[in-house]
């Protein structure tokens, strides 16, 4: 529960989209951790079940993160919100967003 919570501070006091999606990683660790922990049939389909929507989260995620920094170049949310602006109604940003939406 400890890294849980850890994992969630450090998501949200994070400044890079990297170590936003390190955070997240290790925030699905704990959490499948969580979900698994009793030995029942109902716990482990709930894991199994868990791990595979995750999964998908974190394809989307870093996808979206590979989109901003296509069209950016940074990974610093300063930097990053500077090529954005640069290009209001990019095809390729708004991607990203729904992207990085989606996974969360």
């Amino acid at each position: 529960m400890l890294l849980f919570l850890a994992a969630i501070q450090g998501f949200c006091c994070t400044h890079d989209l990297f170590n936003l999606f390190v955070w997240f990683e290790v925030m699905s660790v704990a959490a499948f951790a969580l979900t698994a922990y009793r030995l029942e049939a109902s716990s482990l389909e709930g894991a199994l079940n868990f791990t595979v929507t995750n999964s998908i989260g974190s394809f989307l995620m870093l996808a979206g993160i590979g989109l901003v920094y296509l069209k950016t170049g940074a990974l610093d949310f300063a930097a990053a919100s500077r090529g954005i602006a640069a290009s209001p109604g990019d095809p390729v940003v708004i991607a990203a967003f729904c992207a990085i939406a989606t996974a969360l």
